[in-house]
């Protein structure tokens, strides 16, 4: 049998397993050479690190060269397995190895590593120190492992980084009203025709004001749509 890419293949059984063709993926699993080395992404989907690092560390001895796809799957493994300081190390040996290029997949599993394990401000001082222009992609990680662990101080800054790129997520304003509520924040709750708010009438003025710029947003809609109409019809 030829020898396989390990890396290249690791990366069609991840594509297979996340389309949902477990069969294929297993059928490419069978014919990896050597046998006994377990696929890095089948170990990555499920969580096992410990396989994960197995998996790599055979590859390494075997004479491949991991790729960038590669470090993701052993990166995510070791976030899901709780794995910090083993994932923390690839991390820092991906950094050093100039031959695989760094992608926002790799800082992402690395935030997510962090965050996991509550190291929240370390995770935020890799995105502040080390990443040019973070995504939102960064910022959801980091906002996500807050709410987990219930920093409202750091989940704060992610959340305003996100409401700058992301200003109509509404997924944003839900977790940082989870961490607020975990935090013994106070949230304001009430129900249909509740007039026990103390600021009732701000509330009930809200959906009203916003009924009526809907309608103007659509009564200027169809006064352009006619104006349009009214321009082919001269021109005809």
């Amino acid at each position: 049998m030829p020898e396989r890419d390990v890396p290249s293949w690791n990366t069609m059984i991840t594509g297979l397993i996340h389309n949902g063709d477990i069969e294929r993926a297993r059928d490419l699993l069978n014919e990896i050479a050597p046998e006994e080395c377990l696929s890095l992404a089948y170990a990555a989907h499920h969580g096992c690190g410990r396989e994960a690092i197995t998996s790599f560390n055979q590859m390494i001895e075997l004479g491949f060269k991991p790729d960038d796809s590669t470090f993701v799957g052993l990166l995510s493994a070791c976030s899901q397995a709780g794995l910090v300081e083993e994932g923390l190390e690839y991390c820092s040996r991906l950094a050093r190895d100039e031959s695989v290029h760094l992608r926002e997949d790799h800082f992402a599993c690395l935030i997510d590593l962090c965050g996991r394990a509550g190291r929240l401000e370390e995770a935020f001082n890799w995105i502040e120190q080390v990443v040019d222009k973070p995504s939102a992609c960064l910022w959801e990680a980091l906002l996500a492992g807050c709410n987990y662990h219930a920093n409202a101080e750091i989940g704060k800054v992610a959340a305003e980084k996100l409401f700058e790129l992301e200003p109509e997520n509404a997924g944003t304003y839900l977790l940082l009203s989870n961490i607020y509520a975990s935090t013994g924040n106070i949230i304001h709750a009430f129900v249909v025709a509740d007039k026990s708010h103390c600021q009732k009438e701000l509330i009930h003025s809200l959906p009203l004001d916003l009924h009526l710029k809907m309608k103007m947003k659509r009564s200027i809609s169809v006064q352009n749509d006619v104006d349009l109409a009214d321009e082919d019809s001269l021109e005809a």
